[in-house]
């Protein structure tokens, strides 16, 4: 993944191989994508803020 970017995964099957790989990548949080708006908008502001969010159910 890009240097300087902050990056969001969001995927219909949150299998732990594809989140771990994603974060040894440098991604900064998971959201499976059936979750709400409101939890996507604050994963979406945590992460651009450079921190972690991992929503896993």
């Amino acid at each position: 993944m890009s240097a300087g970017h902050n990056v969001l995964l969001m995927s219909a099957n949150g299998d732990s191989y594809g989140i771990r790989r994603g974060v040894q990548e440098g991604a900064l949080g998971f959201v499976p994508k059936r979750v709400g708006p409101q939890v996507l908008v604050t994963a979406l502001q945590t992460v651009a803020a450079g921190e972690m969010f991992f929503q896993l159910t």
